[in-house]
């Protein structure tokens, strides 16, 4: 458990961990992909992601792909 604001300093400890389940709560914190959270979140090892998130999309259809990003890890 950790916050975005977090994620990136607790990377080096985080990373090297195989999660079963990521669950981002308000995920919209990840909505800009050049965001520290977003490159963070999206270097964690999971075999399930999740996102929870009452705004996904506020301004552009890039917040929307950030998140599909994230959950969709090796997809370009």
């Amino acid at each position: 458990l950790t916050t975005y604001a977090l994620l990136p300093r607790d990377l080096e400890i985080l990373q090297p961990q195989s999660w079963s389940v990521l669950i981002l709560d308000e995920a919209q914190n990840i909505k800009n992909p050049l965001s520290k959270a977003a490159q963070a979140a999206r270097e964690l090892n999971a075999r399930q992601r999740l996102c929870l998130s009452g705004t996904p999309l506020e301004n552009h259809l890039g917040e929307l792909w950030s998140l599909f990003h994230y959950l969709l890890q090796g997809c370009q």
